[in-house]
C-alpha cells in the first residue's frame, strides 16, 4: 500500500486540532491572552515575551528603551482590539505589514502560543532524542495513523529513503507535529537509528506556507534546531523570525515552491483546511493543476459553503481543456474539470474512508 500517484496533502489548522493544537479562533484567543494589558512595570504579563522585548530593546537602545517599550504596548493593545474581527492571525499580520512593532509582537505571541501548544499536544512525550512507544489514545485516533499505514506498507528498512517519493505536504500551521510524527514512525516501525530516520525525513517535501517555530533536525550541517515544545534558553525573537506573513512567503520563494507542487500534483488532499482567500491565492498555480482528483474535509461546513469552496477550486485548479466529471456530493450535479470528494467528517474520517482510493493496493 503506497500513494498511487503524485499526491500533495494540504494541512490546515483543523488537521492539527486532532493532535490537541489550537485552531484559528483558539490560536487568536491565546494570542490575545498573552498580549492582554498587565499592571506590572512594563505592561506585559507573559514573561517570555516580556523578557524577549527587554533583551531586544536593551540591545538596540541601551538604557533608553522606555519609549520603544511604549510602542510595543500600543502594538499589543492594537492586536488585542483587532483580532476578534480577523479571519486569522495570518490575514491580520499581513494587513499590518508596514508596522514593524505589530508584526514582530504578533510573531512573538504566535511563537509562544505554538511552542506551548506543542508541549500539550498528543506528541508531548516525544522528542527527537528519545523515541518511546506511541501510547496516546488521542494520537492513535488522529489522521496521522492512516497516513502512517499508507506510507509504511510495502517498504522495508533498507528503502526508507523512498518513503516520501510520491507524497508531499503543504502545511499552513506553524507547529512541527507532522515532522516529529514522521520521524517517530520511521524509528519505531522500521527499527532504524536516529540518523537514518532523520536522513529519510530530510528527503520528504514539507513546505510550511507561513514558516514554523524552527527546525527539529539539523539541515546541511547547521546546528540551529528548536526542540519540540521549546526549551530553556530559547531565543524567542530568533525563533519568531521563522514566522512569515503572506508577503514574506511570496518574497522568499515559498509561493513558487507551493504552486509548483499544486501544478504537478495528480491528487490533492485538503485536511482541516479553511479555504480562506489569501491561502487559496497562495496555492493558485496560475495555469491550473494537473490533479484529476481532489479530496477535502468539509467538517461543519454547510452545503452552501461547500458549493462556494467547489467554485474556488475550479477557478484555481481547473483546466478548461480537461473534461473530467466532478461529482457534487451535496447537490447531485455533475460538472467538469476534476473529481471532487467532500467528506463531512474529520480528517481521520477522510483518510479512513478513502484509503483504498489514495493508496496503491
Amino acid at each position: 500500500m503506497l500513494f498511487q500517484e503524485r499526491t500533495v496533502i494540504v494541512v490546515g489548522a483543523g488537521a492539527s486540532c486532532e493532535l490537541n493544537l489550537p485552531a484559528g479562533d483558539q490560536l487568536m484567543t491565546k494570542i490575545m491572552q498573552a498580549l492582554a494589558p498587565n499592571r506590572n512595570a512594563h505592561g506585559f504579563g507573559n514573561e517570555p515575551i516580556l523578557q524577549t522585548l527587554v533583551a531586544q530593546l536593551t540591545r538596540d537602545h541601551g538604557h533608553g528603551w522606555a519609549a520603544p517599550m511604549a510602542r510595543y504596548r500600543e502594538a499589543a493593545k492594537k492586536i488585542v482590539t483587532a483580532l476578534p474581527y480577523a479571519r486569522s492571525i495570518d490575514t491580520y499580520l499581513n494587513s499590518q505589514q508596514d508596522d514593524d512593532h505589530t508584526v514582530l509582537l504578533g510573531k512573538l505571541a504566535i511563537t509562544q502560543a505554538i511552542l506551548e501548544a506543542e508541549r500539550h499536544s498528543y506528541l508531548r512525550r516525544s522528542n527527537v532524542d528519545q523515541a518511546g512507544a506511541i501510547d496516546s489514545k488521542g494520537l492513535t485516533a488522529s489522521w496521522y495513523i492512516p497516513l502512517a499505514r499508507i506510507l509504511t506498507s510495502g517498504h522495508r528498512a533498507d528503502d526508507i529513503d523512498k518513503l516520501f517519493d510520491n507524497v508531499s505536504f503543504i502545511v499552513f500551521n506553524y507547529d512541527r507535529c507532522l515532522e516529529l510524527f514522521l520521524y517517530r514512525m520511521v524509528v519505531e516501525y522500521f527499527a532504524v537509528d536516529q540518523a537514518s530516520a532523520q536522513q529519510a525525513i530530510g528527503r520528504a517535501t514539507i513546505v510550511h506556507a507561513y514558516g514554523s517555530v524552527g527546525d527539529l533536525f539539523k539541515r546541511n550541517g547547521e546546528n540551529s534546531t528548536v526542540p519540540f515544545g521549546g526549551g530553556d534558553g530559547l531565543d524567542l525573537e530568533q525563533v519568531a523570525l521563522g514566522i512569515k506573513t503572506y508577503t514574506e512567503s511570496a518574497d522568499e520563494g515559498t509561493t513558487a515552491a507551493i504552486r509548483t507542487l499544486v501544478r504537478e500534483a495528480e491528487t490533492l488532499v485538503f485536511l482541516g483546511f479553511g479555504f480562506l482567500a489569501q491561502n487559496m491565492d497562495l496555492l493558485d498555480p496560475g495555469e491550473g493543476s494537473g490533479a484529476r482528483r481532489v479530496f477535502a474535509t468539509a467538517y461543519n461546513i454547510s452545503n452552501q459553503d461547500a458549493a462556494a469552496i467547489e467554485h474556488k477550486m475550479v477557478q484555481k485548479f481547473g483546466e478548461v481543456e480537461r473534461v473530467l466529471r466532478l461529482q457534487d456530493l451535496h447537490q447531485g450535479k455533475r460538472r467538469k474539470h476534476f473529481d471532487l470528494t467532500f467528506d463531512s467528517g474529520t480528517c481521520r474520517n477522510l483518510m479512513d474512508n478513502n484509503i483504498f482510493s489514495l493508496a496503491d493496493q
